[in-house]
This record gives C-alpha cells, sequence and structure tokens, in this order.
C-alpha cells in the first residue's frame, strides 16, 4: 500500500467501485469506440452471464491474482476453455479501462493464463482406409450419396458439411 500511495495509484476500500459498476463503465467505453455491435453483445453477455453473477459484488480493490485464477477455475467447471479464456480477457480489459480512469491500482489478471489444452492428449478421430471408404461409397444411396461424396472428396469440415444447401442439420 505504502509504494501505491508513492506512484499515487492507491484507490482505499471505502472509494472503490464494484466489478459490476467497472463492468458498466467498460461496456460504455466499448459502445464510445464504436465496436461492431456483435462485439458489443458478446462483451456484454460475459459481464451479465458470467461475470457479474459471480464476483459482480466484490470491490475492485479487493481482487487480486489469486481471486483472478480462482475466478477462471470456477468458470471452467462447467464452461468450454474458449468461454473461459474470453471471459477472463473481458475482464482483464475491464480492469485496463479501471486503471486508465484511476479506480485500481492494479490489473490483477495481467498474470493471469488460462490452462489449454494438451492437443496431445486428446484423442485422434480415427480415419477411415481407403478400402473402408470405397466400401462407404459404393454403400451410398439415395440423397445421403451427394453428402457423402461431397465429405469424401471436398475436405470441408462437419459444421461446414451441415450448413450447405440441403443438408440434415442433426
Amino acid at each position: 500500500m505504502r509504494r501505491d500511495l508513492q506512484l499515487g495509484v492507491h484507490v482505499a476500500d471505502s472509494t472503490s467501485i464494484t466489478i459490476k459498476e467497472a463492468s458498466k463503465l467498460w461496456l460504455e467505453r466499448c459502445d464510445a469506440e464504436g465496436l461492431e455491435r456483435s462485439t458489443r453483445d458478446a462483451y456484454a453477455q460475459h459481464v451479465n452471464i458470467h461475470i457479474v453473477p459471480l464476483i459482480g459484488a466484490r470491490k475492485l480493490s479487493q481482487f487480486n491474482t489469486p481471486h483472478a485464477h480462482a475466478f477462471a477455475d470456477e468458470l471452467a467447471k462447467d464452461r468450454s476453455l474458449a468461454v473461459v479464456k474470453r471471459v477472463v480477457r473481458s475482464l482483464g480489459a475491464i480492469f485496463v479501462e479501471a486503471r486508465r480512469r484511476g479506480l485500481a491500482a492494479t490489473n490483477p489478471l495481467s498474470d493471469a493464463k488460462v490452462k489449454t489444452n494438451d492437443r496431445r492428449k486428446l484423442k485422434r478421430p480415427e480415419i477411415p482406409t481407403k478400402p473402408e471408404l470405397r466400401t462407404i461409397l459404393a454403400a451410398a444411396q439415395g440423397k445421403h450419396r451427394a453428402l457423402i461424396v461431397t465429405a469424401l472428396f471436398s475436405g470441408l469440415r462437419a459444421s461446414e458439411l451441415r450448413a450447405s444447401e440441403g443438408t440434415p442439420s442433426t
């Protein structure tokens, strides 16, 4: 605290705002910067669905790096890694905006790292052999033959195949 006072960045608990209040200021800043609507909407979802319900009442001055790691761990319990990364990044941006306004002395998320999946541990999909592909192609009939031929020879991902016209989405 003495160092913060010397640097002129100390924010007393009594004057500190909550993460919820800082989130509102950050979203207002996003609006002022003219972000794409979809980006702004995604940020609002991060705030309203993930950040505020879990830590919105906590004061900025009482949130530190161990709290940031605990928050990320809590998110990871029932959310995908991609969502956790985006939400933690948004929370970091909230603290950047708070520091810019003099409302926070530090950004506790500057050192927070979200664990990534180790690709070597993920099970690789089983790829059919050429004889198996020939068997699949020979057995394909009716309206699904076009989908199977497209899948075999186009290199499209499953999501792209589902999105193609006339493809069943289930």
